[in-house]
């Protein structure tokens, strides 16, 4: 021990050197906060997550089961009519253009890119045709107030989304007849359920997996051949 020194004054010096530590220790962790709290706000390096959105695609493919719908367009009629004994009261016509209205409902099975189904309509028909050189002046006209159908359908699908077809079937329609005779004063009336048949054909195209749109063409033909009805339509169906 050196001299002018005592025990006790040696030991309070070493003690006065112990509030350094946690000293040091605090400006160290204040030090690396600022790098830690950069850290954090730094992009995560982890793979990026893949996120799958699922739609209502049209361009599945599957034209296959229960649908129905409604139409719109145009019809125009033709109609031939003997009217008096002789040759000369036949009267053929070209009749005017209506509107044509309805709905429709059907089933499809589908083979690969075939597809085959039935389909059922009913809809108003606002076409007339009225007599066209009438003997001896009578005058009249025809029109078939509606026309309903069942038919089976083939088509082909050009892609998943768009569909050719033809269809064809059997017919009823309520005709009128209404013709007058002025030499004689006569007047007929004649409101009938003829049955006849339809056929024509169409394209058809999905929307979406649910709804598709349709165009059109049919021609059909009641009481004998004697009226003939041309339409043309547009329809939206709903796939159940």
């Amino acid at each position: 021990m050196r001299a002018g020194l005592s025990p006790l004054s040696s030991h309070a010096c070493f003690s006065s050197r112990e509030p350094f530590l946690p000293a040091v220790l605090a400006i160290g962790i204040l030090g690396l906060t600022p790098r830690l709290i950069h850290a954090a706000d730094l992009p995560s390096r982890q793979a990026p997550r893949t996120i799958v959105i699922r739609s209502d695609s049209a361009g599945d493919g599957d034209w296959s089961g229960f649908y129905a719908g409604v139409s719109a367009g145009a019809d125009w009629l033709q109609a031939e009519r003997r009217i008096q004994a002789d040759t000369t009261g036949r009267s053929s016509t070209n009749g005017n253009a209506g509107v044509a209205a309805g709905v429709h409902g059907g089933y499809n099975w589908q083979f690969d890119r075939i597809i085959t189904g039935l389909e059922a309509d009913i809809g108003y028909s606002g076409a007339t045709a009225k007599l066209r050189n009438p003997p001896d002046g009578a005058s009249g006209k025809t029109s078939v107030d509606w026309i309903s159908s069942v038919r089976g359908r083939l088509g082909y699908a050009l892609t998943p989304a768009t569909m050719l077809y033809v269809t064809v079937g059997a017919a009823v329609g309520q005709v009128n007849w209404k013709y007058s005779m002025p030499e004689t004063g006569d007047w007929h009336n004649r409101d009938k359920t003829e049955f006849g048949w339809i056929a024509g054909g169409g394209v058809e195209g999905k929307l979406t997996k649910k709804l598709s749109l349709r165009g059109e063409y049919l021609y059909s033909q009641f009481d004998g051949g004697k009226v003939k009805n041309h339409q043309t339509r547009a329809g939206l169906s709903y796939r159940f």
